[in-house]
């Protein structure tokens, strides 16, 4: 199985462009990137959009989100083997009763030191927790958006 999933047709080359480079990221590190990424993804039989967000971003009512630390947490879980999906699906309905639940790094690892090494990328952590990417914006933009913007500056 390939790393990096295909992209799907429908998305443009800006934003087909924008999510492989997301995947190819070290899943662990995305919290600290100095802009604001959010990240769409869909869990199979969860009726809900599930945001991953590199940090604080507007609110979208329904919407299950990961943030900052959270996002390393699944990401640290996921590579020590401590994390599956069936546990992201109950941090999901957990999310949904509670919104102010919040995944640590010590609920994801069960007590087990994190992996050392680089860590995995987002899109092994995404495959490994059977998490299937929707759509991805950088600080409130759509990647087809930052490319208009690109080149009108052009």
């Amino acid at each position: 199985m390939p790393l990096l999933p295909p992209v799907p047709a429908s998305r443009s080359a800006a934003s087909a462009r924008l999510v492989h480079e997301l995947l190819a990221f070290p899943a662990r590190y995305l919290a600290e990137l100095p802009i604001k990424v959010r990240i769409r993804v869909q869990y199979t039989g969860l009726h809900r959009e599930i945001e991953l967000c590199s940090g604080p971003v507007e609110a979208r009512r329904g919407t299950l989100r990961f943030e900052g630390s959270e996002l390393r947490a699944l990401a640290l879980g996921a590579e020590a083997g401590r994390l599956f999906p069936a546990d992201v699906k109950g941090y999901c309905l957990l999310k949904l009763h509670d919104p102010a639940f919040e995944v640590s790094e010590q609920l994801t690892l069960g007590g087990v030191a994190p992996v050392e090494d680089p860590g995995w990328t987002l899109a092994r952590v995404l495959n490994a927790l059977d998490l299937e990417v929707r759509s991805a914006e950088i600080e409130g933009e759509t990647a087809d958006q930052q490319a208009d913007q690109g080149a009108k500056a052009a």
